[in-house]
């Protein structure tokens, strides 16, 4: 009998792209694995749980049950081994994807003794800034049931944001456990949540403090928030072809920053909201102001957009005038800054300041070419000597020695350190600028 599609199970196989991958997911402090819906992520977490035994925590985006009251404590010396065999089942016999946790946010509460119970009211006091308690559901009566208040009400009313983050964080203090594998942890929770939670997460200070039993966290996620951004090759690009799981690191800023992107749906409106964006006019001014930001201001985060030319400034300014419809009031007043040469367009200094960008924001060079505001020890190192600068085309010339203007930038970026100076015109236009930010 030919078998049906109907029930029939995906012959699916994972492959590791890299040397050394499973062996840093499954014992790494931390990865996540990002890529777009049907990539695998979630058959990768459910195996990765499967193959690490009852050690393992897997909470799938169906994690929270709704309760009002905590049931008894009754110690179940059992209950790791039986829940990961019941998921194994679940996993190996199922003819259909199931979402479902075997974790029961209740029944975890419940069983933690009065220290950790206090413990995991004290993270999410810090991560959310809710308060929760164990309260009697009749307070003069010691015998009525308990449950969980937040902010003086039945967490049973929290918002379902709210109830999310607190399961995830019951579950990650469950020390039976050192392995957690946490599926779409952002379904439901607010863009600002997520970042707390993260970023909690992800603190080793905090870690160390509140979870020392958990040997690795592992997140399947569509959020930029839960990037590990400290540690780039803790990420992981997921991508499936036929039947086939396909899992590699990220080990580039570029592979990072295209990811980041990716996860914005490749849109300048959905920008990171960086603490600044500035516009170029090319890839010479692109690649130098980067290196400047990188060495000088490491700590400010900055999206440097080449406009490779007016009309295309214009445009980008255009675009930034409709996520922001009225730029003066808006997070990005006083942080988008344009560099022009002395020769640019007719009026487009003008239709800048239309679209919102302060006129104290744009820098005019008095002079035409970034290539005259390069240091000059870095330039008398690159051309032998000093003398003045032949701008033709492509090419830039000083002391008979000629040089590309990208390869010259390159040169230029490559020597660039904390101890060197800068051309006074930068020193007074431009740096001051980003001194504020």
């Amino acid at each position: 009998m030919t078998t049906s599609v109907f029930n029939k199970r995906p012959d699916t196989k994972i492959t590791y792209m890299d040397d050394g991958l499973s062996e840093q997911i499954n014992n790494g402090p931390y990865c996540c694995f990002i890529g777009p819906n049907n990539s695998g992520k979630s058959y990768l977490l459910k195996t990765l749980s499967i193959e690490l035994g009852d050690k393992a925590a897997y909470l799938g985006p169906a994690r929270y049950n709704n309760f009002n009251a905590l049931p008894p404590y009754a110690p179940q010396p059992k209950r790791r081994r039986e829940q990961h065999r019941n998921f194994r089942r679940q996993f190996n016999e199922s003819n259909q994807n199931l979402d479902n946790s075997p974790f029961n946010i209740q029944q975890a509460i419940a069983e933690f003794d009065n220290d950790r119970r206090n413990v995991l009211f004290e993270i999410v006091k810090k991560v959310l800034g809710a308060s929760l308690s164990l309260d009697l559901a009749h307070p003069k009566n010691e015998m009525s049931q308990r449950f969980i208040s937040c902010d003086e009400h039945n967490l049973s009313f929290a918002s379902s944001g709210t109830r999310l983050v607190v399961s995830i964080i019951t579950s990650l203090l469950d020390t039976e456990y050192s392995h957690f594998l946490i599926d779409e942890p952002e379904l439901g929770v607010s863009p600002k949540s997520q970042g707390q939670l993260a970023d909690f997460i992800l603190d080793e200070s905090m870690r160390r403090k509140y979870f020392s039993h958990i040997k690795s966290i592992i997140f399947a996620s569509h959020s930029s928030l839960f990037l590990d951004r400290k540690n780039i090759s803790n990420n992981f690009v997921v991508k499936k072809s036929g039947n086939e799981i396909q899992v590699n690191r990220i080990n580039s800023l570029a592979e990072f920053n295209q990811i980041h992107f990716s996860l914005l749906g490749n849109r300048l409106e959905s920008l990171f909201l960086p603490s600044v964006i500035i516009f170029v006019e090319g890839p010479t001014e692109e690649k130098y102001i980067s290196r400047i930001l990188q060495v000088k201001y490491p700590s400010l985060s900055a999206s440097i957009i080449n406009a490779t030319n007016d009309s295309e400034m214009k445009r980008y300014a255009h675009m930034m005038a409709q996520l922001f419809p009225d730029l003066q009031r808006s997070p990005y007043n006083g942080r988008i800054i344009a560099i022009l040469d002395s020769v640019h367009g007719t009026g487009i200094v003008d239709t800048l300041i239309k679209k919102g960008i302060s006129e104290d924001m744009i820098v005019r060079w008095s002079k035409n070419g970034i290539e005259h505001y390069y240091p000059e020890d870095i330039m008398r190192d690159i051309f032998g000597g000093n003398g003045p600068i032949s701008i033709i085309g492509d090419e830039v010339t000083m002391c008979g020695v000629m040089n590309r203007k990208l390869e010259l930038s390159e040169k230029i970026a490559a020597r660039i350190r904390e101890d060197t100076r800068f051309p006074d015109e930068m020193e007074r236009k431009l740096f001051p600028l980003l001194d504020g930010m």
